[in-house]
């Protein structure tokens, strides 16, 4: 993710809380003024009264307030952008124009999980709901089949299946309901645990709503690893964006206000 430019981001939005000021301090009678701004130059400085100093605008303690507290949650959500903490692969569903994407990335444990069998054979799609759901991506290859400890469910309400305009590259990759059976992973034959999994499908001519997926995240569990199933979410590094974006207009609309009143 893009977790250091966003925090280089966080750290300007806080400076432009604070202005540079040249001269004395209004208290400079006194021995020393500590003036504190996060985002300075020094990081926390602390500087006398008869220095340049980092001096808040007027009001701008409780807006910095404001927008620390943003900023602490624009920082927590990226904290999680990859995905939840013990989620080793995690399959994206996002709409691209007029198509639905289908991105799977990461890698499995698969220690203490059950080889049911191996197939060679199988066909690529989606069926969103019923007791026989389905997910794959990746081209179509040999791939060993393991049981599915848990599931989120349901993520779909069709049982339709999606397979037709398909663009497909990567590793061959399932998850399936298997008729309301074993809930089954599927990886490329002789995959070892660690291995990097990279998989893709496009659906041309589809949508999500079309396709009655339902939006959110839902989990699949092996004994010792987790996968991840996001269906049109935002990655957590975009939520945080917009909670900055959100900041930057409440700092735009209090320089505003602060500059009629001054004129009046």
């Amino acid at each position: 993710m893009h977790a250091e430019s966003c925090i280089d981001n966080v750290l300007k939005s806080l400076r432009k809380g604070c202005r540079m000021s040249s001269g004395a301090h209004p208290e400079s009678n006194r021995r020393e003024s500590p003036h504190i701004c996060l985002g300075a130059p020094e990081r926390f400085g602390v500087y006398p009264a008869n220095r340049a100093a980092l001096v808040p605008q007027q009001g701008g303690l409780m807006f910095s307030k404001r927008l620390s507290a943003a900023a602490v949650a624009a920082i927590t959500l990226m904290g999680i952008a990859a995905g939840p903490a013990n989620s080793a692969v995690v399959i994206d569903i996002t709409q691209s124009g007029g198509n639905v994407d289908v991105t799977v990335t990461g890698d499995l444990n698969l220690e203490g999980a059950t080889l049911i069998n191996t197939q060679t054979a199988y066909s690529a799609g989606i069926i969103p709901g019923g007791d026989n759901w389905y997910v794959t991506a990746g081209a179509i290859g040999g791939q060993d089949l393991y049981e599915l400890t848990g599931a989120t469910l349901p993520f779909g309400t069709s049982g339709y299946f999606y397979g037709t305009g398909l663009t497909l590259t990567g590793d061959a990759f399932i998850i399936w309901g298997n008729h309301g059976g074993t809930p089954i992973v599927g990886v490329p034959t002789g995959y070892t645990s660690g291995a990097s999994i990279s998989s893709f499908m496009e659906i041309s001519g589809e949508t999500i709503a079309g396709m009655t997926l339902i939006p959110g995240s839902y989990t699949f569990d092996l004994p010792n690893d987790i996968i991840t199933l996001e269906i049109g979410v935002p990655e957590p590094a975009t939520w945080a964006m917009m909670l900055l974006g959100v900041a930057g207009l409440g700092l735009a609309g209090y320089r505003r206000a602060r500059t009629t009143i001054s004129a009046t």
